[in-house]
């Protein structure tokens, strides 16, 4: 956690000092590398410290700093930004990162974090032959997809001008608008975090929290259908809602068929599948959400995200069905 933060945050403040796409480029994808390491440690941390009736609100608990990222940004950052130049908003956030790193390196360790063996681990991948992998993919990374699409292009269909179907938001009203969608979604972590805890203990198949779900989520074909900022406000912070239920509970559900001490590795299988499938919806040359944002084709971009819950939980159902 200790390295991979430090990376994030040197990576951080070098976009400050990029002057070319390049550069930019090799930040973000830097930026990358060091937060991956935060959600299967943070789930590893919440395996490690809390009895299992618990664990699902400490997941969420873990994947909220995310979220709380979300929020902060556009009421701190955007400002600053403004004021200072973009720049110095790079090396404001790094110094979070180095906080961080210090409260990190005073708490992981007895009486917080339980003491550990070292033990020397050969590296392994996921087995793709593994009916368990396959079915934890599906449950997280097609279902809670549109969190990523929301947090990467929200800003795009809110500020595209409204003759071309946007809604005409100007850059700075922004900052007032896109921390909402990232509050709800680590509200959706803690509330479905709590209800998984409650009503899916020792429930290895939570059909019921899917499908409850799965309807929900399609609220996000609506979007197309209304130009207020208040209503599309208020769908795209449902769907980041709903996005946080589907994350802890396919996660609470993956926990029994992992064990305990490959909660990192089960974690990482779930946010890898997520980053892909958002990386395919976003980069698919024909049909992706980028192609259609550049044709303003907003209301199919938004009706093909609200989908993807249907296949992933239609196919996670045929997967565990063996597990009744």
């Amino acid at each position: 956690m200790l390295l991979g933060v430090a990376i994030w945050t040197a990576a951080s403040v070098s976009h400050g000092w990029m002057t070319a796409f390049i550069g930019f480029a090799m930040a973000r994808a830097l930026l990358g590398i060091g937060e991956g390491v935060t959600f299967p440690g943070g789930v590893r941390t919440a395996v490690e410290s809390l009895p299992a009736n618990r664990r699902a609100r400490a997941m969420a608990l873990s994947f909220s700093g995310g979220t709380l990222g979300g929020v902060a940004a556009p009421l701190i950052i955007v400002p600053l930004a403004l004021q200072y130049g973009w720049r110095t908003a790079f090396v404001i956030s790094g110094a979070f990162g180095l906080a961080w790193l210090i409260l990190w390196a005073a708490v992981s360790r007895p009486p917080f974090l339980p003491k550990t063996e070292q033990k020397t681990m050969k590296f392994s991948l996921p087995n793709l032959r593994e009916r368990r992998v396959w079915a934890l993919i599906f449950s997280y990374g097609l279902p809670a997809i549109s969190a990523g699409p929301i947090v990467t292009l929200l800003a795009v269909y809110l500020s595209a001008p409204i003759n071309s179907g946007g809604l005409g938001v100007t850059q700075r009203d922004l900052a007032y608008l896109l921390w909402m969608p990232a509050l709800a979604w680590g509200i959706g972590y803690f509330f479905w975090g709590w209800i998984a805890d409650r009503y899916a203990q020792d429930n290895k198949r939570p059909v019921g929290l899917f499908v409850i779900l799965t309807l929900f989520a399609l609220a996000l074909g609506a979007t197309g259908w209304t130009a207020s900022i208040a209503i599309t406000m208020a769908i795209m912070s449902w769907s980041t809602f709903i996005a946080g239920g589907f994350q802890m509970v396919a996660l609470k559900a993956a926990s029994y068929s992992f064990a305990r001490e490959q909660a990192a590795m089960m974690t990482g299988i779930a946010s890898g599948s997520f980053a892909l499938v958002n990386y395919i919806l976003l980069q698919t040359p024909l049909m992706g959400l980028g192609t259609l944002f550049n044709q303003h084709r907003y209301a199919e971009a938004w009706w093909i995200v609200a989908l993807c819950p249907v296949l992933g939980t239609i196919v996670w159902l045929l997967l565990t069905k063996k597990e009744q």
